[in-house]
């Protein structure tokens, strides 16, 4: 098997009034796809990098992902976070 990331995004950096993270993760995950020039039907696998999930009620963070297109729904989808 073979893996290739072929399109990433990121949210704006400092803080975002405003800005849930369920709005957050659909809209990078949307400019990802756009980035990558591929439809969400493309899409094999998921990877969210998240920070820090304990500051927000939804700590299932991958999950999110889904919500962007409904061409996404049963994709696997792993998150990926950093701690102290």
């Amino acid at each position: 098997m073979t893996a290739s990331i072929v399109g990433w995004a990121h949210s704006r950096f400092g803080k975002l009034e405003g800005e849930t993270l369920e709005g957050l993760i659909t809209k990078v995950a949307a400019e990802a796809l756009e980035h990558a020039g591929i439809g969400p039907g493309d899409v094999d696998e998921i990877v969210l990098g998240h920070f820090n999930a304990g500051f927000s009620a939804q700590d299932f963070t991958a999950s999110l992902v889904l919500q962007t297109d409904d061409r996404l729904r049963f994709k696997p989808a792993t998150r990926v976070e950093n701690a102290c």
